[in-house]
């Protein structure tokens, strides 16, 4: 299939699923983690399609990245400023818009209540997770990790799984959008036995403490650096290694669905989007989770593209992309004219990538949460705090993130330009109020 745009009769339009994984880190699914992992589902994957090394989440939190994935726009265009936030109800997501466009469109497992327009098959989260702690406040050596001791096959990801098999056995044709989110690897860390003893917590090497971060960081990182802090180091141990085989189980997840496109025939005709709503520090810069930070492990995403037929299996692409450009690379490649009026999309296509034109790649990307905006180019990443110091690192020299340069004589030039390119993005359109409500964390 030639990633130029074609005439695309409603006949033969292919049928799309995205798989969306939370909290799940890119080096980790690229064997680039100090631990390695298996990936046999997804390494597979990578050889049949084009992996994109240099993906940016658009916000390091669940909501406001699904909200801003599933409609192609900014967080800021969408007033999803923090993770207490839903979609304004004008919004339109790529679910309206395909099923305007004859596809059939429906989510399965985790959402975040980010997917209006899609017909949602849902279950029952409490039956099917290991704890009720679902985030990593209030943590102690005894709760961070465990054993989710229901039968396997009721544990949640594979719940949906099992959904998405039903729903292809019913179905009875025409194309369809399926989003299936995966809860893992995201808390609880409690995950059937086989994933949480795949990596023994005595061989895990704990990253560079960080205690001593320069004083020039912001001050508001004081709050995921007290989360990983609270921690002896057998807990430490013992997260990482529950989030590497709750990595492998996100594989297995991908081997389900894939396993399901082929046993019901759809394989031939599927677009496959493999990708995650944000990372995770695990201890990097001596932090847990992913708030109040603008790192690369809490921003940087897979995102693995697998066309039907495609020549350009097993590429690997080095270019600056946002997950907010899946929306637009989707519509042109199935032949699905993008939404336009107070419902354009903010993205820019991937299909010029697909067929080897860099000639309008970005030349760099955006991130932000709540106070503080992140422009990132190859070479340098400025993130500007409207309530606390800001941050500007030069990734040639200083790939840890460690030097902040914000303020130095020596950095100016630099600094004016990042500057001025995000006051550009962000003046391009902007929501003042913040879109505040219950965001239907189990959606």
């Amino acid at each position: 299939m030639s990633t130029q745009s074609r005439s695309i009769t409603r006949s033969d339009r292919p049928n799309v699923v995205i798989v969306m994984a939370d909290e799940l880190r890119n080096d980790v699914v690229l064997h680039r983690y100090r631990h390695r992992t298996p990936m046999p589902n997804l390494d597979t994957l990578r050889r049949q399609g084009v992996t994109f090394d240099n993906c940016f989440c658009q916000t390091p939190t669940c909501c406001p990245s699904r909200g801003s994935f599933v409609t192609g726009k900014y967080p800021h265009q969408l007033g999803l400023w923090n993770h207490r936030c839903v979609l304004p109800a004008e919004e339109r997501t790529m679910g309206h818009h395909f099923a305007a466009h004859g596809y059939d469109a429906v989510a399965f497992g985790k959402t975040h209540g980010m997917c209006p327009g899609f017909r949602s098959v849902t279950y029952d989260v409490a039956a099917t997770m290991g704890h009720d702690n679902h985030g990593y406040s209030n943590l102690t050596d005894e709760t961070c990790t465990g054993i989710y001791d229901g039968p396997e096959e009721q544990f949640c990801d594979f719940v949906a799984c099992r959904q998405f098999d039903e729903y292809l056995a019913g179905k009875p044709g025409g194309p369809f959008l399926a989003h299936v989110g995966i809860y893992s690897p995201h808390p609880p860390l409690y995950p059937p036995r086989r994933f949480a003893e795949m990596h023994p917590w005595q061989d895990i090497e704990l990253p560079p403490e960080w205690a001593e971060e320069p004083p020039t960081k912001p001050a508001k990182q004081a709050s995921p650096r007290g989360r990983w802090a609270a921690l002896s180091d057998i807990g430490r141990r013992k997260v990482i290694s529950t989030v590497l085989g709750m990595s492998t189980l996100v594989d297995e997840c991908v081997g389900r669905i894939v396993q399901s496109l082929e046993a019901h025939g759809r394989w031939d005709n599927t677009i496959l989007v493999f990708t995650s709503d944000h990372g995770d520090l695990l201890g990097a810069h001596g932090m847990l989770g992913k708030f109040h930070n603008h790192y690369e492990e809490a921003l940087r995403v897979p995102l693995i593209l697998r066309l039907p037929g495609d020549a350009h299996g097993g590429q690997d692409s080095e270019s600056l992309i946002e997950m907010l450009d899946v929306y637009p690379t989707l519509c042109e490649l199935s032949g699905v004219q993008p939404p336009a009026g107070p419902h354009a999309l903010a993205g820019r296509s991937l299909a010029p990538l697909l067929a080897g034109d860099v000639s309008n790649a970005r030349d760099c990307v955006f991130s932000q949460i709540e106070h503080g905006y992140m422009v990132r180019t190859q070479e340098w990443k400025l993130v500007y705090h409207t309530d606390d110091a800001s941050e500007l690192y030069c990734l040639t020299t200083d790939p840890g993130e460690r030097n902040n340069l914000f303020g130095q004589p020596r950095s100016q030039g630099v600094e004016r330009d990042l500057l001025l390119r995000l006051v550009h993005v962000l003046g391009t359109c902007r929501r003042d109020g913040f879109n505040a409500g219950r965001n239907g964390f189990f959606g």
